[in-house]
């Protein structure tokens, strides 16, 4: 499904070239770690699993959770590694088909692969084991959100400042934008209590023709820190929309669209 129409599920599903390796090496980058397991009967006849975090019919000891170090393009693999500290070495043989799971940006996803190499690695703490994944074609992406997110490209010139009480305003990215919430990252920012109350300014194309801008009331839903990095992410959903408010989403949502378009035309 093209990740700009909205999901009719519970998870929608990315594909294609640019998008599955760009979700890829942001994970790698970030230095995410993913859960591995054997692929089930079920899973292997839709081509996936799409429960978005290991099922209870992984049972104890199938899980393995491994460090993604490398995603290469060329050769179309994904590299991760374990730790000396793995309670148990990796059983999984060339071949098999694997359920892949890992959290980007507080939205679960996953994806069906099969293994091409494992291999033991010396390490100064011991021995580790290495993994090598072909790359999938398409990534399960799970939505806690009714509405499918629109990512805010880089080229989207995009402004955003939250305002809570007793703190003073703070400049955030805004990461993603939807009907149903907003994804924000913030460099620095005290802890806030779920359900904190918070306003929201969003400004889109702010020096040019056609910008827009709005003032939005938000409820925070989760907030979680980036590993080895001070970067929290926020997401905040809407609890009420005016007529107006409802309108300069629409038009924020479809100025992004359009800049979404326009960077893939450029890319290709």
């Amino acid at each position: 499904m093209d990740d700009l129409q909205h999901s009719t599920g519970s998870f929608k599903r990315l594909q294609g070239f640019r998008d599955v390796f760009s979700t890829l090496e942001r994970s790698c980058s970030r230095g995410a770690r993913m859960a591995v397991c054997p692929l089930c009967p079920e899973g292997r006849e839709r081509g996936g699993c799409t429960w978005g975090r290991p099922c209870a019919k992984a049972q104890d000891g199938m899980v393995r959770y491994l460090d993604i170090t490398q995603v290469d393009k060329l050769s179309a693999g994904i590299r991760l590694e374990g730790t000396p500290q793995d309670p148990a070495p990796l059983a999984t043989p060339a071949g098999d088909t694997v359920a892949v799971f890992v959290e980007l940006d507080g939205r679960p996803i996953s994806f069906a692969s099969v293994v091409q190499h494992v291999r033991a690695l010396t390490t100064d703490s011991g021995p580790a084991a290495q993994l090598t994944l072909e790359a999938p074609k398409t990534l399960d992406v799970w939505e806690r959100r009714e509405y499918v997110r629109v990512a805010v490209p880089s080229t989207a010139l995009a402004h955003c400042s939250l305002h809570a009480p007793g703190l003073q305003p703070v400049s955030c990215q805004l990461r993603d934008l939807s009907f149903s919430g907003v994804g924000l990252s913030v460099d620095h920012l005290p802890d806030l209590y779920t359900e904190a109350q918070v306003t929201l300014e969003i400004r889109l194309n702010p020096d040019g023709a056609g910008g827009l801008e709005g003032r939005f009331s938000a409820r925070l839903v989760r907030m979680s820190q980036l590993h080895h990095r001070g970067e929290r992410l926020l997401g905040l959903s809407w609890p009420h929309l005016t007529g107006r408010q409802d309108r300069q989403l629409s038009l924020m949502i479809r100025h992004l669209e359009r800049a979404q378009l326009v960077r893939r035309r450029q890319l290709s």
